[in-house]
């Protein structure tokens, strides 16, 4: 799906029109697509004609091109960071298909869109001028959990990681101070004594304090 620019909160215009960086045009020299809008001016009563100067990424050809601007709306989106929620706003053109599970960069986060309410009601996609919020949560870093044993004691600490980050059952992870052995990864399905698992699967680590860091 395209995404729009972040909007600051607060914004009242419920709809606008802009000239984009770059556009999908045919080079009439090397069949290239991509294209950089280098200048250009709205035009017509509505300003949702653009007349521009593109350049080809490949060839490097410069054209003059009108270009039917697409409207866009700006769209409420809600947040959840670990235990609280933040409102925010992103502009997506009125068009664009939103689907749970989909990644989007809202205000330099990036974010998964966990729900979807149009009109009322939860879906799982919308167009975005149906769209009346986004239920999203953070998906640039996970929370992991561990569970640390210390002798007869077990403490429980946390750290963040990317999504995408594996550990492996035995080894060693610094968590502030302390250095910890892996020796099991609970995750949503099963229980790990053996292999590894990525953060974003993993409910809690079961780990051991490295006698030297229990001070």
């Amino acid at each position: 799906m395209k995404v729009g620019e972040n909007q600051e909160e607060g914004r009242s215009s419920a709809s606008s029109t802009r000239i984009p960086s770059g556009t999908v045009l045919e080079c009439p020299k090397c069949g290239e697509q991509n294209h950089r809008i280098l200048k250009g001016k709205l035009v017509g009563k509505k300003g949702e004609t653009v007349e521009c100067i593109v350049k080809c990424s490949k060839c490097g050809g410069v054209r003059k091109e009108t270009l039917k601007q697409e409207k866009s709306v700006v769209v409420r989106v809600i947040v959840s960071v670990e235990d609280r929620s933040v409102r925010k706003e992103l502009e997506l053109l009125q068009n664009d298909e939103v689907v749970v599970g989909d990644r989007l960069i809202v205000n330099g986060l990036e974010v998964e869109v966990s729900s979807i309410e149009s009109e009322g009601k939860r879906v799982q996609a919308a167009l975005a001028k149906d769209i009346d919020t986004l239920w999203t949560k953070r998906a640039d870093k996970v929370k992991v959990k561990f569970s640390i044993s210390k002798g007869r004691k077990t403490v429980s600490k946390e750290m963040y990681a990317q999504p995408d980050e594996e550990f492996f059952v035995g080894d060693m992870v610094e968590i502030g101070r302390m250095k910890v052995t892996i020796h099991k990864i609970m995750c949503k399905d099963k229980l790990l004594r053996r292999g590894s698992a990525v953060a974003s699967r993993i409910v809690r680590i079961y780990a051991r304090a490295i006698r030297e860091t229990w001070a």
